[in-house]
């Protein structure tokens, strides 16, 4: 009776070794949490560069605009143009006219407002700043 038993006991161990099904499923709920904080910071990353891009960019329009001599209500129109919608209206734009012969622009914006989610921390202002020599002043 022992020997059935023990044979039994050895022929399910046996079994158990090969069976593999859900072991896809297990690997895939360690790996899938990794996988999301990759993608979302990736993401969230890409979403920084590009609101950093587009207030180079604008910092850079004002700046032109300063030098070609536009009022400062028409440079400020210019830089929000230029700024995405979601950091357009918290933006702080700064214009330097005229220092020491160059035109400085600065644009600061909360972090929070260049988040996607608030899930990934963030700094807390984004700054861009383009100076621009004022070529007629020289």
């Amino acid at each position: 009776m022992v020997s059935i038993m023990a044979k039994r006991a050895l022929r399910f161990l046996a079994q158990v070794g090969r069976n593999r099904s859900g072991v896809a499923a297990a690997e895939f709920a360690l790996v899938l949490p990794l996988l999301a904080m990759g993608l979302f910071g990736l993401s969230q990353v890409g979403f920084l560069y590009f609101t950093y891009n587009a207030m180079l960019n604008g910092a850079r329009t004002g700046a032109r605009e300063i030098v070609f001599g536009r009022s400062e209500a028409a440079v400020t129109a210019a830089v929000r143009s230029q700024l995405p919608p979601w950091a357009a209206a918290t933006a702080a734009i700064t214009l330097t006219p005229n220092d020491d012969g160059v035109a400085r622009v600065r644009i600061s914006v909360p972090g929070a407002d260049a988040s996607l989610l608030q899930i990934v921390p963030m700094p807390e202002t984004i700054d861009a700043e383009v100076a621009m020599p004022r070529v007629g002043d020289r």
